[in-house]
């Protein structure tokens, strides 16, 4: 993925259960990755056979890498996006959804274009950082990372919708697309997939998916960012971003079976937003806005989004609530609360400007269809801790 890796042969592993050696691919346009045919590990059987083949982080020894103070790689932060997130990342354009969110591809756009995220662009890209974004090193770096099985179950849920359809061929084969645009900032890879036919970490949870109605797209999809993960030693560099409820659920009961698959922190693209709009200690709300402003206006908002930011809000959070005494005993309720306070102090800021009249009709209809929404998990929150 990056100019300090290098490809590796792909070879059958000896043992089945053990994260294969993986191949990257160059740092070239993402065109060819894009645009790769239909098919693949998607529709493969459950039980096929095959070496597991992906991009992979390893470093070659021989390449001197950078490791930090604790002598591990210097690594990216790599956050996988499953078919319902990269849905909900590509909201139409023009749409709400897309000037009132954060985490969406226009969303993060608007902060590479204003100098608010670490990146580093393609070759191609003439853009100059401000002053105030200073170096930028792998560490520092947020990589979005689609998988082609992502993009072939896209195609399989467009199939009855014609809008849905081309927007999928505009993310393949646009070349303005929101995946074409983010990669030429550095801030996403399109992966190829099409060897991982064989679920290697998630052995034998098959029926328990279909149980849930995940997938086989959706379930080797997070099988593979659990191999992706398993090949850096850095802990909390890999995240699973999803708009499906059943897969948060699926994803929560092998965690309590499989300690190995913790260390993939998996969120509900919804909680991001949440996360963010609501901070106030690490920048979060000042990114949050500044992520509905389509141009930049040379101004520093106050925040620069970065793996650090992410770890702050994200990662240590969902740590915690795994930890005996974390915050969470251990299965994150306590956090979700404090959450939910979070974000209704926020929302008491948003009411306070829609009673002063500083928002206009449709914004003000948005506004109000989040309480309604908040009001809802809020309860059911309360109902869960009693």
């Amino acid at each position: 993925v990056h100019s300090s890796y290098k490809n590796q042969k792909v070879e059958e592993p000896a043992d089945p259960t053990a994260a294969p050696p993986a191949q990257a691919p160059n740092r070239s346009s993402a065109g060819a990755a894009v645009s790769s045919g239909g098919g693949g590990a998607g529709t493969g059987d459950a039980g096929g056979g095959g070496a597991v083949s992906s991009a992979s982080p390893l470093m070659a020894a021989h390449e001197d890498p950078s490791l930090d103070e604790a002598g591990l790689e210097q690594v990216p932060m790599y956050v996988f996006l499953d078919a319902s997130a990269v849905r909900r990342f590509a909201a139409e354009k023009g749409s709400a959804h897309m000037k009132e969110r954060l985490f969406t591809f226009q969303g993060l756009l608007n902060l590479c274009n204003q100098g608010h995220m670490k990146c580093i662009p393609s070759e191609e890209n003439p853009y100059q950082a401000p002053a105030w974004v200073g170096n930028v090193e792998e560490q520092d770096r947020i990589i979005f990372v689609v998988t082609d099985s992502v993009l072939d179950e896209l195609a399989r849920i467009s199939e009855h919708s014609a809008p849905e359809r081309r927007q999928v061929d505009w993310l393949r084969n646009g070349s303005d697309s929101y995946l074409q645009t983010a990669h030429y900032w550095g801030i996403l890879e399109v992966l190829e997939t099409k060897l991982h036919t064989k679920l290697i970490k998630l052995e034998g949870w098959e029926q328990r998916a279909r149980d849930l109605s995940i997938s086989r797209w959706a379930l080797q999809n997070f099988d593979f960012a659990c191999l992706w993960e398993s090949q850096i030693e850095s802990p909390g560099r890999v995240l699973f971003v999803t708009a499906d409820d059943a897969l948060c659920t699926f994803v929560a009961e092998c965690a309590r079976d499989d300690e190995s698959l913790r260390r993939v922190i998996v969120t509900h693209v919804h909680n991001l937003d949440r996360t963010f709009a609501a901070d106030r200690e690490h920048g979060g709300h000042r990114l949050y806005e500044a992520a509905q402003k389509l141009k930049a206006n040379n101004k520093f908002c106050g925040a620069v989004l970065s793996a650090q930011v992410m770890h702050e809000l994200i990662v240590e959070p969902a740590y915690e609530g795994r930890q005996p005494g974390g915050g969470g005993g251990g299965d994150g309720r306590e956090e979700a609360l404090k959450l939910g306070l979070r974000e209704a102090l926020s929302m008491l800021t948003d009411v306070r400007q829609v009673v002063e009249g500083s928002r206009n009709p449709n914004e003000t209809a948005r506004f109000l269809e989040r309480v309604e929404d908040a009001q809802r998990r809020w309860q059911a929150l309360l109902r869960n801790k009693s």
